[in-house]
């Protein structure tokens, strides 16, 4: 996916003020920017982990609806 170390432990703000921040967040978290302000807004949290959280469970939920839907509408 990603070669970036994993978060570290102290909270880490994800700042959308500025546009470099915006790209490097969106391709820590392997997303678009707009992915990575919808998950933003969706999470209503600006800390990296809770929105890294966010996008992979939404990631898991897209991948079972699919696998699912294909399952039952052929």
């Amino acid at each position: 996916m990603n070669n970036f170390p994993p978060l570290p432990n102290k909270k880490s703000i994800i700042d959308l003020t500025d546009e470099k921040a915006q790209h490097y967040w969106a391709a820590r978290l392997g997303t678009t920017v707009e992915g990575l302000k919808s998950a933003i807004r969706a999470c209503q949290s600006m800390e990296a982990e809770q929105v890294q959280a966010y996008i992979q469970d939404s990631a898991r939920t897209r991948k079972l609806w699919s696998r699912d839907r294909t399952h039952l509408f052929g």
